[in-house]
């Protein structure tokens, strides 16, 4: 809706403008030539938001592919629900963690694929115990899993 305002606001300024330089022209062939050219801005202005909005903006995820903005937002989408699925599943086990970075690929299927998981570990957190719990519960692969942290041990 914001969006809406804004593209409502802008045309409405940008016609207010077109209306003062209009009477500023002076007449002839300068006149004609000054609102031929602020038509065509006022067009271009009307039409932006379908333009813009189309997915053809592009984003360079980590490692240097281009996404569509829709891909890219979608990849976000999955990577967050990822990151707090594994963080919510390790903390009901009694593990207890500080952060989780989850690096995912999507597929043009929207199948996503866990790359690589990143575990900051809180004091005296076992670490076969993550890996063991990640991939019972969630089918993680441990050899995706690197767990860092200051005290972190390992039966």
């Amino acid at each position: 809706m914001m969006t809406v305002q804004t593209v409502v606001a802008a045309l409405g300024v940008s016609m207010a403008v077109a209306a003062l330089f209009s009477i500023l022209f002076p007449n002839g062939n300068i006149k004609k030539a000054g609102e031929t050219g602020i038509t065509v801005l006022l067009l271009l202005l009307l039409f932006s938001p379908f333009l813009l909005f189309k997915g053809k903006t592009t984003h360079t995820g980590r490692d240097g592919e281009y996404q569509s903005a829709y891909t890219y937002s979608q990849t976000q989408i999955y990577k967050s629900a990822a990151e707090q699925c594994i963080y919510d599943t390790l903390e009901n086990a009694g593990i207890p963690i500080e952060s989780v970075s989850v690096s995912v690929l999507l597929s043009g299927t929207n199948e996503i694929t866990v790359k690589q998981v990143e575990i900051t570990a809180s004091e005296n957190t076992d670490i076969s115990a993550v890996t063991q719990i990640l991939q019972e519960k969630l089918s993680v692969p441990p050899e995706i899993v690197t767990v860092q942290g200051e005290s972190v041990w390992k039966n």
